[in-house]
């Protein structure tokens, strides 16, 4: 292990003279190392910029009545007070959302036109046509999922907003997602592959995915 510490230092002292004033750096650490990692990144970055700690699960909270003890870590620190940091995100296609809520226990649901951080709604203006071009995008996405699920059991609901001044031209988008007990693997319109673990909904790709299907296949 000191000869690992001894690398892992050099790496961060690098990292640490190449980042810019701005910068931010993410150490991934597994349980065993979590206070060694903590104690060099405070040496080489300063304990003052010290921003969080993530804790990345390795199988799910509470699955099968037992609390997982085992976690990966991430900490975060920063060159300087005045650190930049933007977020990498991307809206989820309905597709994605949608097999995920297959996999759920209950199914789910899916607006437009309710923000997602306070569930205010807001509303969002569609004609006729727009109307019907939504259909028929929100379908083709749907139809997408592999294997297929009943088209009749999606449900695409328009709901007119009320306003207090009176007719409103906002409506609010509801897709209804039913659930599905699949053991097997469903796949969205980019391939990617959901699957139920411990009653627990994953994205697997890769490895973990072919992991996967030989451990279904030795089983059966």
């Amino acid at each position: 292990m000191r000869d690992h510490l001894l690398t892992l230092g050099r790496v961060l002292q690098q990292a640490r003279r190449c980042l810019a004033p701005t910068g931010n750096l993410f150490a991934h650490s597994e349980p065993e190392m979590n206070g060694s990692v903590r104690l060099l990144l405070d040496q080489i970055f300063g304990r003052e910029n010290f921003r969080e700690e993530i804790i990345v699960p390795r199988k799910p909270l509470g699955s099968r009545g037992v609390l997982a003890s085992r976690h990966d870590t991430i900490f975060h620190f920063s060159v300087g007070p005045k650190f930049v940091f933007n977020p990498q995100t991307r809206q989820l296609m309905t597709d994605e959302i949608a097999t995920q809520f297959i996999m759920s226990d209950e199914g789910g649901r899916i607006f437009w036109g309710v923000r997602n951080g306070d569930r205010v709604v807001v509303g969002v203006k569609l004609t006729a046509d727009e109307r019907d071009r939504l259909r028929q995008v929100v379908t083709n996405k749907l139809c997408s999922i592999r294997p297929s699920i009943d088209p009749t059991s999606y449900r695409l609901e328009i709901h007119p907003v009320e306003h207090p001044m009176g007719e409103s031209e906002l409506v609010v988008v509801e897709l209804v997602v039913p659930n599905v007990r699949a053991s097997s693997p469903y796949f969205t319109g980019g391939n990617e592959a959901f699957v139920r673990l411990d009653g627990v909904k994953r994205k697997l790709a890769g490895p973990e995915l072919v992991e996967w299907i030989v451990r279904r296949m030795s089983n059966s």
